[in-house]
């Protein structure tokens, strides 16, 4: 390990001592602000380590704490704020639906209160930047077409806001500053005027600012700045990383007291560093090296130090830095077994919680119900596949969807009488009237929740515990809401309720002193380590994209002395060079694969250190390390089931005393020779895919549209010998329109909002492609529209080894249409995707799925096609004629066949491919992993539990 060449104790550690100096037994007399809560805690360990006996410690806080301390009202939460500042609207909007425009509202005061602006004359300013073009070109969406249609009432609205809160007994956080900030000796009685030194900070706004001014007048106040010379100087021509001083500069030349006050160390020119980069090809590679890493560390640190109490000394020495939070759950399943505890500083997102998830799909299922109709099935199916619920009623869950819905082919349901077993499912398919029933749905909701993972025995996770503590904190809320707020509607107590626990991040315990530290770069402040680990070092993380909580303009920012995207990066720089000073060792890891957050691009951080550090260091030492990946990414994302064979897994029993049955379609048997691993989240686990209602639908709703306005058009002429004739009568402006607006509120549930930017293109790319089917077909006519949405399944046995008995598998897909010409019945797919004509083209079934075809998408279609033509011929006994795909992304659409003809040999041959497929799937022991095509993640919907970089970009 290298040494520093020039010894620095660690910033906390220098003031400790300077303080002990200083002061000695005079302590509990000083009051020290710290940036946040764990430089305090590492202070006070410092403090009590170095005194070497009791004493009376400092008054130790940080300094957003201190100030509220000093202010007779009390914050209210979000929810009070949102409901206050709706208030003062015209309450055309809906409480849930005027949030998003309240939380932006919200982030401006408080920002515009920190700044100390005027709101009146602030919101005229903005209101004439979003008059401008330009500006209008940039925020061209609606939410924010919304806001600025909000800005002419913003100043208002604020000032309603300030009279509601004070009439209430409370102040928001941005006013509280205001208040102490324009007067500070009014709030601070004589009693608090004590020595007070302000302790590693990286920025303060104007209202901190003009507080910290009067403590200077009152001689009260001693700043030190945990920074370094080398870029808190003047920057020289090019020495591009010193935007890390940016911020320190400005605040000293306008405010002199708060100048250092000794002369600042330059260690960064000084110290002997290894620092040691590793290039990787995606996210999920960045967590395998650091696992392999710090195994290596770890080894060596067994072999070298003499006791588990300095191997301990030894870990609280090091910190793993994630500016990609969703790294954290991966990271903490790769860590080395013999790490034994860790101390998470980082929250973590509610919203990627499992719990959330449920919620959320439990919203989307209320939301679409129909009085009188039931629940939707495609929002129901989410709710009943989730996992917790399968660990909890397998049985109950996974049959109700399966025999009742599916089988029967419901897409409105309303659940039967023997559902009302299950209290926790008697709750989920509950539909509230009113808030206050919504809000008990609710209570009872948390109840069975925190039932259930106490009986799986995991209430002692992390996620789960302390996402139910967020869960009855905001429920409270909301109850007091309700009682303010009697005539809300259900959905908007649900709405609010996502909405605000979206916006939460879930707290981890641990030993803060103990262990390696787990942490954001934000929470590294102030805190000193011996080896620092920092993922995702690319654009877009490090330092973060620009992603304002509120609307207001850039160049609005600046005149009003708030922080933009400029002071972000500078801010982040601080953070990045602040993290290096006097570490010993640097471990950096980034992507090389391009995606759209930054992934590819290396952090220009990185290229500073050889650019600009290297130059002015001597004693720096850079080395790069290169893995074999793919060796890498294959132990944990290969799976193979211990407990059960697969069989069992897929196994659904028959209602009654029928023996199980696996049910298998053309498109899981696609997604297996695509992905096994992809197929083994679907189809065994039942993780099902995200179905959302929104209002900017996804491709894959984009396609539902049209498959449903194409049956709603076609269904009247089932049967009937279709001539031109009746083809240009569905050709009529008026039976298009009407299809697709019936297809549009069944599927994305907006009847009546297709006026939307958004929604006017995707219905108008809709239009066309119904239309050119339409042409299409007057092309091929006379022909007997046979079938819509037919079902096509066959049933077999397969007797498998280790099975006593044999096991019924069924095979079953959907056709879109039937056609019978003079030859026979032909089999149509619509395909929105792509497709070509090649795609179609097979020599043989079994070439379908060869080993060489498997992992690509290049002959899903071809198989798809065949297995129709199969299950057509297995039910009815004859040879259909052909079996193919319109495709409707080509413009205008075409049909294309199956080039394997639908003879007697061919599909004798498609079945011997078929159950020898299906006998691979299911063999005991069977391997489930990941495809090696990046093509295939890139579209897939689990690539989030794979780490597979969803956005990455391969070379054609």
């Amino acid at each position: 390990m290298a040494s520093d060449s020039v010894s620095h104790p660690g910033f906390l550690a220098a003031l400790a001592q300077e303080l002990l100096d200083q002061y000695g037994s005079q302590l509990s007399e000083v009051r020290i602000l710290f940036p946040n809560r764990r430089a305090g805690l590492v202070f006070r360990h410092e403090l009590a380590r170095l005194a070497g006996k009791a004493l009376w410690a400092p008054r130790i806080d940080t300094l957003s704490a201190w100030l509220q301390s000093l202010h007779p009202l009390p914050l209210a939460d979000t929810l009070l704020l949102l409901e206050l500042l709706w208030e003062g609207t015209d309450q055309a909007d809906s409480l849930e639906a005027f949030t998003p425009i309240g939380l932006r509202l919200l982030a401006d005061f408080a920002d515009m209160d920190m700044a100390l602006a005027n709101p009146q004359e602030a919101f005229a300013t903005a209101g004439l930047s979003y008059a401008d073009p330009g500006a209008r070109e940039a925020f061209d969406n609606p939410l924010a077409q919304r806001y600025a249609h909000w800005l002419a009432q913003a100043a208002a609205l604020y000032t309603h806001l300030q009279n509601r809160l004070r009439s209430m007994g409370y102040t928001s956080e941005g006013q509280l500053l205001r208040d102490i900030a324009m007067d500070p000796g009014a709030y601070m009685p004589a009693a608090a005027r004590i020595p007070t030194w302000l302790a590693g900070f990286d920025q303060l706004n104007r209202a901190e600012t003009r507080v910290t001014d009067w403590l200077a007048s009152q001689h009260l106040l001693h700043t030190r700045w945990d920074v370094d010379s080398w870029y808190t100087l003047p920057p020289a021509e090019g020495m591009a990383a010193r935007r890390a001083g940016d911020s320190f500069r400005r605040l000293w030349q306008s405010h002199p007291v708060l100048a250092p006050q000794q002369p600042v160390p330059g260690r960064l020119s000084l110290q002997s560093s290894e620092l040691h980069t590793y290039p990787l090809s995606s996210a999920i590679a960045q967590v395998s090296a650091l696992a392999q890493v710090l195994q290596e560390r770890l080894t060596y640190w067994q072999q070298t130090l003499p006791d588990s109490d300095a191997l301990e000394q030894q870990l609280r020495r090091i910190a793993i830095v994630l500016p990609d939070e969703s790294l954290l759950v991966p990271l903490l399943e790769h860590l080395p077994p013999a790490l034994t505890h860790c101390n998470i500083t980082m929250g973590y997102p509610a919203r990627h919680s499992v719990l959330f998830a449920l919620l959320e799909a439990w919203v989307r299922l209320q939301e679409a119900y129909r009085p009188g109709e039931g629940f939707y099935h495609a929002h129901l199916a989410q709710v009943l596949s989730h996992p917790l619920l399968l660990s909890h009623r397998p049985d109950l869950y996974r049959n109700l969807y399966q025999h009742y819905i599916r089988k029967n082919n419901i897409h409105y349901w309303h659940p039967p009488a023997h559902s009302q077993s299950d209290d926790l499912l008697a709750v989920l398919l509950d539909h509230a009237q009113s808030a206050n029933e919504a809000l008990l749905q609710l209570r009872h909701l948390y109840d069975r929740l925190h039932e259930l993972v106490r009986e799986q025995g995991e209430l002692r996770d992390a996620f789960h515990r302390e996402f139910l503590n967020l869960l009855h904190n905001r429920l409270n809320q909301l109850e007091a809401l309700v009682e303010r707020q009697p005539h809300l509607r259900p959905a908007d107590v649900r709405g609010l309720l996502l909405r605000l626990l979206a916006a939460q991040r879930i707290p981890f315990s641990g030993e803060p002193l103990g262990g390696v530290q787990i942490m954001g770069l934000l929470e590294t402040r102030a805190l000193q380590f011996e080896e620092v680990y920092i993922l995702s070092a690319n654009e877009g993380h490090l330092p973060p994209g620009h992603r304002p909580q509120g609307s207001l303009l850039p160049q609005v920012r600046r005149q009003l002395g708030m922080s933009g995207p400029g002071e972000t990066e500078a801010q982040y720089s601080y953070l990045f060079w602040r993290l290096l000073q006097g570490v010993p060792q640097v471990h950096i890891f980034h992507v090389t694969e391009m995606d759209e957050t930054g992934g590819g691009e290396p952090s220009r951080f990185l290229r500073q250190i050889t650019l600009d550090w290297a130059l002015v260091n001597p004693h720096l030492k850079l080395h790069t390390h290169l893995f074999n990946q793919q060796v890498m990414a294959a132990r944990p994302l290969t799976l193979t089931p211990q407990e059960e064979d697969v069989a069992s897994l897929l196994a659904h029993p028959e209602p009654g005393t029928g023996p199980p049955y696996v049910r298998l379609s053309p498109t899981s048997l696609v997604s297996y020779l695509r992905c096994p691993l992809q197929f083994w989240f679907q189809y065994v686990q039942r993780l099902q895919p995200t179905e959302e209602v929104t209002e900017d639908p996804d491709a894959r709703q984009f396609g539902s549209l049209v498959h449903k306005a194409l049956e709603l058009l076609y269904s009247p002429c089932k049967g009937q010998l279709l001539q031109a004739q009746d083809l240009q009568r569905l050709q009529a402006p008026a039976a298009v329109e009407q299809a697709l607006q019936s297809a549009a509120a069944a599927e994305w549930q907006v009847m009546g909002q297709t006026d939307s930017g958004r929604l006017v293109l995707l219905l108008e790319v809709a239009r066309e492609m119904v239309a050119g089917v339409l042409r299409l077909d007057e092309a091929r006519v006379p022909f007997t529209l046979t079938g819509l949405e037919t079902n096509l399944s066959h049933e077999w046995t397969e007797q498998l080894p280790g099975r006593d008995a044999p096991l019924n598998i069924v095979l079953t897909g959907w056709a879109d249409r039937l056609d019978t010409l003079p030859g026979g019945v032909v089999i149509w797919d619509y395909k929105t995707g792509k497709v070509q004509e090649r795609d179609l083209r097979a020599g043989t079934p079994a070439d379908l799925t060869a080993a060489e075809e498997r992992g690509s998408r290049t002959k899903d279609k071809a198989l798809q096609t065949l297995l129709y033509g199969w299950l057509w011929w297995k039910m009815y006994g004859e040879l259909p004629y052909q079996a193919g795909v319109i495709t409707l992304r080509s413009s205008p659409p075409q049909a294309y066949t199956l080039s394997l003809p639908f003879d007697l040999p061919t599909l004798t041959q498609a079945e011997t491919t078929l159950r020898e497929l299906v006998r691979e799937i299911l063999a005991p022991g069977r391997t489930f992993a990941q495809t090696d095509d990046l093509q295939v993640c890139k579209y897939c919907h689990y690539n989030r539990i794979c780490q597979r970089n969803p956005s990455v970009r391969t070379k054609p």
